[in-house]
Order: structure tokens, then sequence, then C-alpha cells
């Protein structure tokens, strides 16, 4: 952030500002004429997701040098971090099945007097 290691260099800020203009234009006209407004002239260039994976890395990147350079606390990254088994929700079921098995009458034109026992299934 300095050439010196005292005082921030405008040159670097500079170059920092220009980089992310540079990174995100296509991003940003994107989303101004295809998301946010719905321009009628719509967009014509082209925009993958690499660009916005890419736009979004340097924003990151920038912004914890920042962040850094204004409140001295330092980040490796500003991507969330998952901190709790976000599976388990689908591992358990919403409801407990009921512990019985239950009975119901198979129809049919063949054996109308069968009655079949359907287990339930318990998922621990």
């Amino acid at each position: 952030m300095s050439e010196n290691g005292v005082v921030a260099s405008g040159q670097i800020i500079a170059s920092d500002i220009e980089k992310l203009k540079l990174l995100t234009v296509q991003v940003e006209t994107f989303v101004d004429k295809e998301l946010a407004h719905l321009d009628r002239k719509g967009f014509d260039g082209r925009v993958t997701f690499n660009d916005l994976d890419g736009a979004v890395d340097t924003l990151d990147e920038v912004a914890c040098k920042y962040i850094f350079l204004l409140t001295g606390k330092g980040y490796s990254t500003l991507k969330a971090t998952v901190q709790f088994d976000w599976k388990k929700v689908f591992r358990v079921p919403l409801q407990k099945p009921p512990r019985r098995a239950t009975q119901e009458r198979v129809e049919g034109p063949a054996r109308p007097d069968v009655v079949a026992t359907i287990p339930r299934i318990e998922i621990a």
C-alpha cells in the first residue's frame, strides 16, 4: 500500500481503483441492463461465470487489503465460512413416523380379502 512504508501511496490506490473498474465493467453493465433495470436495448456483450467469479475474487482481495489499511484487522478473505453441518437437516425426518406398522387392505379383482402389512421405516 506504500512505497515508503509510512504513507499510503496514491498511485497504488489509483491502480487498485482502475483494476476494479476494468474487471467489473462488463459485469456491471450486464447487471444494469439485464437484471436491475431491464434496459430496452439489452446487453450485447458477453459475461461468463468465470468473469463474475474473477470480479468477486478481486473485490474480496481489494476489500481485505483496505480493511487492513483502515482498521488494522487482517482478513485473508471475506468469503463465508460454513461453521456447522448444514446437511444435517436432510438426515432427519420432519416428523417421527409412528412406531407401529399400518395395515391396509389391498384392493384388486384377484383377492380383495388379502391384507398387506406395510412397515414404517424409521430414519435415524
